[in-house]
């Protein structure tokens, strides 16, 4: 069994102690709790994440091409996947609450039920998004050439004939701005839950299932200082 396999086994098994902690209040540390695997990590096929020059000069690649610079950027500062924000309607984004709302439309469906969920945008973000939004219904996509079945995967091929020529690594892609993202917002110590709940990674402690979530002003804190440290 590959490292990575005995890592999500782990990962099973520890919350099932979990959750018998927490339902028989016993007072005992989860044995499993940050039990490193060795060679666990990164694989063959794993994306990297980018430096805030690479990010920077993969934007600039990015041309006066005024859609793929709008997508980058909201890659970039909320770590959402490509076929999340291609798959954006005009009624996604709230301009007022400075959010955009993931959620399964008739362009794309969720990776996972977690991936639902509500992203505080930085400020460019929102300027770049609302180019787009202009002049159209709340129904409507916010990008017209990728607003469609299949359009996440005609926007990367587009962006990334740009992208590759200023970052060669093959192990680093489009994708590798989610990755940075989850970097930045660990430089600045954000707790792993609301990390998750940010990205929509899937979560299997049984304690994160309880409660009514965290409020809009915590997720913008963290968001924000993570942009602020991904920028320079």
């Amino acid at each position: 069994m590959s490292p990575n396999s005995v890592t999500r086994y782990i990962n099973i098994v520890r919350a099932a102690i979990n959750h018998t902690i927490n339902e028989h209040g016993l007072a005992i540390v989860n044995p499993f709790h940050n039990l490193k695997v060795k060679g666990a990590g990164n694989g063959a096929g794993d994306r990297l994440s980018l430096t805030a020059q690479e990010a920077l000069a993969g934007f600039d690649a990015m041309g006066n091409t005024a859609d793929h610079r709008a997508i980058y950027l909201t890659l970039w500062d909320s770590g959402a996947r490509l076929a999340e924000i291609t798959g954006l309607l005009v009624e996604d984004v709230n301009l007022q609450e400075r959010t955009v709302h993931i959620r399964g439309n008739g362009i794309r469906r969720l990776k996972t039920a977690s991936s639902k969920r509500v992203i505080p945008l930085s400020d460019r973000a929102i300027e770049a998004l609302q180019e787009h939004r202009q002049g159209k219904q709340d129904e409507e996509p916010i990008f017209a050439r990728y607003g469609r079945v299949g359009g996440n995967t005609a926007a990367s091929a587009a962006m990334m004939k740009h992208f590759r020529p200023v970052i060669p690594d093959k192990k680093k892609s489009l994708h590798s701005l989610r990755h940075k993202k989850k970097d930045d917002l660990r430089a600045v110590g954000c707790p792993e839950e609301i990390s998750k709940v940010m990205l929509g990674h899937s979560n299997t402690e049984v304690a994160a299932r309880y409660g009514s979530g965290y409020s809009l002003e915590i997720l913008r804190d963290w968001m924000d200082q993570s942009n602020r440290v991904g920028q320079t």
